[in-house]
């Protein structure tokens, strides 16, 4: 059974927001959010990460064109993640011009980001289970 296009836009725009959302917590949490335009700083801090998931998910197989079980998709999705995360992370350095990318950081993007990532696609995973019955 293939997974229809609609199918994958919304699991495409569903990672994007959950990406985000994570971003802005952490920006609310350092108090680093953009006090003259909000969204213009989450985009900004969002364009490092956001198209690095997207292509480690695509790579890796967790946009996939035929329904999975829902283990094998989280497994997926976790294994995206876990390269997305640190990736992500260094790329956002050298944007940022930082040499050192203090581990508490990275933990708490691989846990935090990838707790709200694959908890996203397990909310998903377990929706289309439900609607495919």
């Amino acid at each position: 059974m293939n997974l229809s296009t609609r199918a994958r836009w919304a699991l495409v725009i569903g990672d994007v927001i959950a990406v985000l959302a994570f971003l802005l917590g952490g920006q609310a949490q350092h108090s680093t959010v953009n006090a003259e335009n909000p969204l213009l700083g989450l985009l900004a801090l969002g364009a490092y990460y956001v198209p690095v998931w997207l292509l480690a998910a695509w790579l890796l197989d967790a946009y996939p064109a035929a329904a999975l079980p829902l283990r094998v998709f989280l497994a997926r999705s976790l294994n995206a993640w876990l390269v997305a995360a640190p990736l992500a992370t260094i790329v956002r350095s050298f944007g940022v011009g930082t040499a050192v990318i203090p581990v508490p950081f990275l933990l708490v993007t691989l846990g935090v980001g990838g707790a709200m990532v694959v908890g996203w696609r397990l909310l998903y995973g377990v929706l289309a289970l439900r609607r495919a019955k």
